[in-house]
């Protein structure tokens, strides 16, 4: 079984190095000990003074995506997480669909504990909005209207899907839509 699971993000090192990451840079926000600065220069990837410059939410079918290849875009912008270039938006009701998408659709390759630790880091990370007006009936599925309200109430700049035509409308909202792929590139241009 372990031989045919190589080509799996490694989740546990990624949530563990990450989360060790977010404790020393809140330890640094507060002023706590200096001789932290040194231990995060080396640590690859991650920023810990920076200021969050776009706010997006991850449509289920990426995060999905993210944990089935490590070669896409998805796990790319997953593992960006936390760098300070993007920031996420997440509601109980959307961290509860994460978490129902990966248990059926990861199923055999991540046990119930690694996709866990991936949304507790999900959360640790993300931009927590609660959600008090409700837009729908605005969009024909119910989940992506779950998906388009968090949108609007974080007052985030894009919706990051690999389906597009689901979303149709939202510019009505000031929501774009963004494929994983389109959104990397919007990061890699020079602000």
């Amino acid at each position: 079984m372990r031989g045919k699971l190589r080509h799996l993000p490694p989740l546990r090192t990624f949530v563990s190095v990450a989360g060790r990451a977010l404790q020393a840079r809140y330890l640094l926000r507060q002023g706590k000990p200096r001789w932290l600065k040194p231990i995060l220069d080396r640590l690859p990837g991650i920023a810990y003074d920076t200021n969050v410059q776009r706010r997006v939410v991850l449509d289920t079918n990426v995060m999905v995506a993210a944990l089935r290849s490590r070669r896409g875009a998805s796990y790319q912008l997953l593992s960006l997480l936390g760098e300070g270039r993007f920031e996420i938006a997440v509601s109980v009701p959307l961290v509860l669909e994460y978490e129902d998408a990966l248990a059926r659709d990861l199923e055999g390759p991540y046990s119930r504990q690694d996709i866990e630790d991936l949304l507790d880091f999900l959360c640790q990370v993300a931009h927590r909005q609660r959600i008090f007006f409700l837009w729908r009936p605005c969009l024909p599925d119910p989940k992506d209207d779950m998906v388009l309200e968090l949108a609007v109430a974080a007052r985030c700049e894009a919706i990051v899907t690999h389906n597009a035509r689901d979303f149709v409308g939202t510019e009505r909202l000031g929501i774009r839509i963004d494929t994983p792929g389109s959104f990397l590139r919007i990061l890699k241009e020079p602000s």
